[in-house]
């Protein structure tokens, strides 16, 4: 027996279809972004002291610097860079089938059922009231048997 099976392309049409791909670029972007921060500067000055040998008689002017630390508020830039994915959808036209059918050819095996049956001949007197002599006829009796299973 062959059987056959038609298949459609929903996508397709007029012969052609639409295959896209997606693909991802990305675009960074540096901006920057002002701060206050507190930061620890030196605060020196140059001071002139005296200094004077083993003994102190013989003694001269030497500049030393001081300096302490103090705490200021400055503004700095710091960069901040955020990326984005961008999509891009590249199309064409390819060509396809609308339809396709498809044939098989298939082996279909039948089971035929074959009565069993039991037959007996069995003889039977049959007699006619107006002829003198009764006859006997042999007769086929048949049955079928169920199997069991």
């Amino acid at each position: 027996v062959r059987k056959c099976r038609k298949y459609s392309n929903a996508n397709c049409k007029d012969g052609y279809r639409d295959k896209c791909k997606t693909s991802f670029s990305s675009h960074c972007s540096t901006a920057l972004k002002m701060m206050e921060v507190v930061e620890d500067q030196p605060v020196c000055r140059t001071e002139k002291i005296s200094s004077c040998a083993g003994d102190s008689t013989d003694c001269r002017q030497v500049e030393v610097n001081r300096c302490h630390i103090e705490s200021r508020t400055v503004r700095r830039a710091a960069p901040d860079t955020r990326c984005e994915r961008i999509p891009s959808t590249l199309c064409a036209r390819q060509e396809c089938e609308e339809g396709r059918v498809e044939c098989q050819d298939e082996v279909v095996t039948g089971v035929d059922q074959v009565p069993v049956e039991s037959c007996q001949f069995q003889p039977q007197e049959v007699c006619q009231e107006e002829e003198d002599g009764c006859r006997t006829i042999v007769r086929r009796i048949c049955r079928r048997q169920r199997r069991r299973k």
